[in-house]
């Protein structure tokens, strides 16, 4: 008869201890998952205010020209570039938040991982500003040096 009573006070400790950590967990959850909608609503806010910036000086019109919109349709995009840009601040600001999202957690291994990541967004940044650069202007010079050959006689 003790076999049973070790066993069975053996699986009530366990109980014990599984609830335990899950009434520890319930409000390190409760952080992350306000800290997520804090930084959902601040980066949903700052997504469209860039997107309606953006159309409001014309940069629809600039990417245009210089042949921006064909190369997102050709990529299958379905957003305009000021959209676009809206889109990349959204998921950037989300990014950021969820950091102390998953400190939060207790997740610190993941939390250095997001760091690195951030602290590697720049570089992303500065590329595809060289590049807009670039194609504007190559697009630029294209357009100022065509020659116009002479009718064939």
């Amino acid at each position: 008869m003790t076999v049973f009573q070790n066993f069975g006070q053996a699986v009530i400790s366990a109980l014990g201890h599984a609830l335990d950590l899950l009434l520890v967990f319930i409000p390190l959850l409760l952080g992350f998952l306000l800290i997520m909608l804090v930084g959902y609503l601040i980066a949903a806010a700052l997504s469209k205010a860039v997107t309606f910036l953006l159309r409001k000086i014309g940069f629809d019109n600039l990417s245009n020209r210089i042949g921006l919109t064909r190369l997102e349709q050709r990529m299958g995009v379905r957003l305009d570039p000021a959209g676009v840009l809206g889109k990349i601040v959204f998921w950037f600001i989300l990014l950021v938040f969820l950091v102390p999202a998953t400190n939060a957690l207790g997740l610190t291994a993941v939390s250095g991982i997001l760091n690195t990541m951030i602290a590697y967004i720049p570089n992303v940044f500065v590329a595809i500003l060289v590049l807009f650069l670039g194609t504007l202007a190559a697009s630029l010079s294209l357009t100022s040096s065509v020659v116009q050959r002479p009718p064939p006689m």
